[in-house]
């Protein structure tokens, strides 16, 4: 007589967490897998006060052990032990010193000017475009004798990215980088090899020279070690901005470009006159006529016509 199989009884039964599961003969219980089970998650703001708390707790404790009976620690040695604890906590990103963000790229400004901004942009990027048209101008007017403004390239929006980084930096061997800069933002929409070279020629450039520099191996690992350094330093996109070591990301408004310098100022014992954008102040002249020291001439109607 042939053996039938034991009918699977489909009666569910709970469990000891309420789950259902099935019982079937001469079979074992199969039972919820561990990776079934409830998770437990915290919310992220409870999260982050945790983190934010034991941050403090460290700083505090490292702060208590480096005070000595004769008066403690200077200002200027807890802000070290603060950002260092910050640092090792990946809750603030260590970057180069001036010296070496500000490259041998070309800047506006006083070569020791206490205030450094660092931008990382890309000719091709909208809010870098309103950065220059609504930002740029008022720093220079109001910070002129207090900062050096650097712009280094992060070429990575677009397929004419990183050519139009490529005819900026030509330009700077010419002496011109910051008008090519300024007519390459005036003109976004229009950028290309052609206009590129009508630009070159009616800025006065060399352009044969500068036809030849577009494809000069060295300015292209120029461009690309821009690039390299902005991210090695925690910029991700832009516009990308470091003043002082401080990092900013995107078009931030005026006045937030305005409260880090002030705090800078105010960190190295720095006074100035006070200015408002009103006082149609000119940009500061360099402090030398090399050609990465250049000023910058504002953007009108006559100098915006290179299309």
């Amino acid at each position: 007589m042939t053996e039938q199989p034991t009918p699977r009884d489909d009666t569910p039964r709970p469990n000891a967490s309420g789950e259902d599961f099935y019982l079937e003969a001469n079979a074992p219980v199969r039972r919820t897998k561990p990776n079934d089970e409830p998770v437990v998650t915290l919310p992220g703001n409870l999260l982050n006060s945790v983190l934010i708390a034991i941050t403090f707790l460290v700083v505090g404790v490292l702060i208590g052990q480096n005070l000595s009976p004769q008066g403690g620690l200077t200002s200027q040695e807890a802000e070290s032990i603060v950002r260092n604890v910050l640092i090792e906590a990946s809750l603030l990103t260590e970057t180069q010193s001036n010296d070496i963000l500000v490259d041998d790229d070309p800047y506006i400004g006083t070569k020791d000017a206490p205030i450094v901004i660092v931008e990382f942009g890309d000719f091709q990027c909208r809010y870098c475009n309103i950065h220059f048209q609504e930002t740029l101008q008022p720093l220079l007017e109001n910070y002129g004798p207090y900062i050096r403004y650097v712009y280094r390239d992060f070429a990575t929006l677009t397929v004419e990215s990183e050519p139009a980084a490529i005819a900026a930096e030509c330009a700077n061997e010419q002496g011109t980088f910051w008008e090519f800069h300024n007519q390459l933002y005036s003109n976004a929409e229009y950028l290309s090899n052609a206009f590129y070279l009508k630009a070159a020629e009616q800025l006065g450039l060399d352009v044969d020279a500068f036809t030849a520099c577009l494809s000069d191996p060295s300015i292209v690992q120029e461009v690309q070690a821009d690039l390299i350094d902005g991210q090695f330093n925690g910029v991700t996109g832009t516009p990308g901005f470091l003043i002082n070591g401080v990092l900013i990301r995107g078009a931030q408004p005026y006045p937030v470009f305005e409260k880090v310098i002030e705090r800078e100022l105010n960190r190295l014992g720095v006074t100035r006159t006070e200015r408002t954008t009103t006082d149609a102040v000119q940009p500061v002249a360099p402090d030398d006529t090399s050609s990465d020291a250049v000023t910058l001439e504002p953007i009108s109607a006559a100098t915006a016509e290179v299309r």
